[in-house]
Protein backbone atom coordinates (compact mmCIF):
# COMPACT_ATOMS: atom_id res chain seq x y z
CA UNK A 1 0.00 0.00 0.00
CA UNK A 2 1.43 3.48 -1.16
CA UNK A 3 2.12 6.06 1.52
CA UNK A 4 -0.79 8.09 -0.10
CA UNK A 5 -3.30 6.08 0.40
CA UNK A 6 -1.65 5.02 3.80
CA UNK A 7 -2.24 8.45 5.02
CA UNK A 8 -5.93 8.51 3.95
CA UNK A 9 -7.07 5.14 5.75
CA UNK A 10 -5.26 7.12 8.77
CA UNK A 11 -6.81 10.37 8.69
CA UNK A 12 -10.32 8.89 7.52
CA UNK A 13 -10.17 6.66 11.03
CA UNK A 14 -8.67 9.43 12.83
CA UNK A 15 -12.16 11.50 11.84
CA UNK A 16 -14.60 8.86 12.62
CA UNK A 17 -13.48 8.24 16.19
CA UNK A 18 -13.92 12.32 16.41
CA UNK A 19 -17.24 12.02 14.99
CA UNK A 20 -18.13 9.13 17.30
CA UNK A 21 -16.61 10.40 20.50
CA UNK A 22 -18.41 13.64 19.37
CA UNK A 23 -21.90 11.63 19.61
CA UNK A 24 -22.18 12.56 15.25
CA UNK A 25 -23.56 9.74 13.48
CA UNK A 26 -23.35 7.21 16.60
CA UNK A 27 -26.62 5.82 16.65
CA UNK A 28 -25.90 2.73 18.57
CA UNK A 29 -24.50 2.42 22.41
CA UNK A 30 -22.84 -0.75 23.83
CA UNK A 31 -23.27 -1.22 27.24
CA UNK A 32 -21.49 -3.63 29.56
CA UNK A 33 -22.94 -3.21 33.58
CA UNK A 34 -22.79 0.85 34.37
CA UNK A 35 -20.15 0.96 31.24
CA UNK A 36 -21.35 2.79 27.83
CA UNK A 37 -19.73 3.00 24.60
CA UNK A 38 -20.83 4.92 21.96
CA UNK A 39 -20.53 3.72 18.04
CA UNK A 40 -22.26 3.36 14.46
CA UNK A 41 -23.82 -0.15 13.67
CA UNK A 42 -21.82 0.07 10.39
CA UNK A 43 -18.61 -0.06 11.76
CA UNK A 44 -19.61 -2.83 14.77
CA UNK A 45 -20.84 -5.09 11.46
CA UNK A 46 -17.78 -4.40 9.31
CA UNK A 47 -15.68 -5.21 12.29
CA UNK A 48 -17.34 -7.82 14.02
CA UNK A 49 -18.73 -10.76 13.20
CA UNK A 50 -21.00 -10.58 16.33
CA UNK A 51 -22.27 -8.03 15.83
CA UNK A 52 -22.77 -8.70 12.16
CA UNK A 53 -24.49 -11.77 13.23
CA UNK A 54 -26.83 -10.20 15.83
CA UNK A 55 -27.81 -7.42 12.93
CA UNK A 56 -28.49 -9.50 10.60
CA UNK A 57 -30.49 -12.21 12.61
CA UNK A 58 -32.36 -9.16 14.89
CA UNK A 59 -33.15 -6.86 12.64
CA UNK A 60 -34.80 -4.89 15.50
CA UNK A 61 -31.44 -4.61 17.03
CA UNK A 62 -30.11 -2.24 14.26
CA UNK A 63 -32.93 0.35 14.99
CA UNK A 64 -31.76 -0.55 19.31
CA UNK A 65 -29.99 2.35 20.69
CA UNK A 66 -28.77 0.18 23.29
CA UNK A 67 -26.99 -3.11 23.22
CA UNK A 68 -26.45 -4.96 26.07
CA UNK A 69 -23.37 -7.17 26.45
CA UNK A 70 -24.02 -9.96 29.25
CA UNK A 71 -21.08 -12.16 29.42
CA UNK A 72 -19.11 -13.17 33.21
CA UNK A 73 -15.66 -13.46 31.51
CA UNK A 74 -15.85 -10.28 29.44
CA UNK A 75 -14.56 -7.49 31.19
CA UNK A 76 -15.57 -3.57 30.26
CA UNK A 77 -11.81 -2.74 30.24
CA UNK A 78 -11.32 -5.69 27.38
CA UNK A 79 -14.53 -4.09 25.68
CA UNK A 80 -13.40 -0.57 26.24
CA UNK A 81 -9.89 -0.91 23.93
CA UNK A 82 -12.13 -3.65 21.91
CA UNK A 83 -14.78 -0.67 21.27
CA UNK A 84 -12.11 1.86 20.32
CA UNK A 85 -10.27 -0.58 17.92
CA UNK A 86 -13.33 -0.65 16.49
CA UNK A 87 -13.99 2.95 16.18
CA UNK A 88 -10.76 3.76 15.48
CA UNK A 89 -10.88 1.58 12.10
CA UNK A 90 -7.99 -0.35 13.81
CA UNK A 91 -5.74 2.50 14.06
CA UNK A 92 -5.63 2.53 17.81
CA UNK A 93 -4.11 -0.55 19.19
CA UNK A 94 -0.69 0.67 20.47
CA UNK A 95 -1.89 2.27 23.45
CA UNK A 96 -3.35 -0.97 24.85
CA UNK A 97 -1.41 -1.67 28.33
CA UNK A 98 0.35 -5.63 28.59
CA UNK A 99 -1.66 -6.26 31.78
CA UNK A 100 -4.57 -5.70 29.33
CA UNK A 101 -3.48 -8.45 26.72
CA UNK A 102 -4.87 -10.67 28.26
CA UNK A 103 -8.92 -8.94 28.87
CA UNK A 104 -8.49 -7.54 25.53
CA UNK A 105 -8.08 -11.01 23.45
CA UNK A 106 -10.67 -12.50 26.13
CA UNK A 107 -13.40 -9.21 24.87
CA UNK A 108 -12.02 -9.83 21.09
CA UNK A 109 -12.52 -13.06 21.23
CA UNK A 110 -16.10 -13.06 22.02
CA UNK A 111 -17.07 -10.29 19.76
CA UNK A 112 -15.09 -12.41 16.84
CA UNK A 113 -12.95 -9.01 16.05
CA UNK A 114 -10.09 -11.50 14.45
CA UNK A 115 -7.66 -9.32 13.35
CA UNK A 116 -7.20 -7.67 17.32
CA UNK A 117 -7.82 -11.07 18.52
CA UNK A 118 -4.56 -12.45 16.66
CA UNK A 119 -2.76 -9.58 17.33
CA UNK A 120 -3.55 -9.99 21.16
CA UNK A 121 -2.30 -13.41 20.62
CA UNK A 122 1.12 -12.84 19.21
CA UNK A 123 1.38 -10.07 22.19
CA UNK A 124 0.46 -12.30 24.90
CA UNK A 125 3.00 -14.53 23.12
CA UNK A 126 5.86 -12.25 23.76
CA UNK A 127 5.15 -12.07 27.26
CA UNK A 128 5.36 -15.26 27.96
CA UNK A 129 8.64 -15.72 30.43
CA UNK A 130 9.24 -18.38 33.36
CA UNK A 131 7.50 -16.19 35.83
CA UNK A 132 4.40 -16.51 34.76
CA UNK A 133 4.12 -19.90 31.74
CA UNK A 134 1.67 -21.41 34.83
CA UNK A 135 -0.48 -18.64 35.43
CA UNK A 136 -0.87 -18.14 31.40
CA UNK A 137 -1.37 -22.03 31.03
CA UNK A 138 -4.24 -22.17 33.60
CA UNK A 139 -5.60 -19.21 31.39
CA UNK A 140 -5.10 -21.22 27.81
CA UNK A 141 -6.57 -23.88 29.33
CA UNK A 142 -9.88 -21.44 30.89
CA UNK A 143 -9.87 -20.23 27.30
CA UNK A 144 -10.36 -23.66 26.06
CA UNK A 145 -13.55 -24.67 27.79
CA UNK A 146 -15.05 -21.56 26.90
CA UNK A 147 -14.32 -22.51 23.36
CA UNK A 148 -15.82 -25.96 23.72
CA UNK A 149 -18.20 -23.69 25.55
CA UNK A 150 -19.46 -21.81 22.22
CA UNK A 151 -19.28 -25.07 20.32
CA UNK A 152 -22.64 -26.53 22.55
Amino acid sequence: MNDFLQEHIKSVSGTVLELIQEGLFSNVTVVMNDHEFKSNSLLLASSSDYFRALFSFQQNSVEEPRLEIKCDYVSHVGLSHVMLFINSIGQVHDSIPTEDYQDVYIASSFLQVHCLRKMMSLRLEGTLCTDNVLSKSYYCFMLTLFKHFFKI
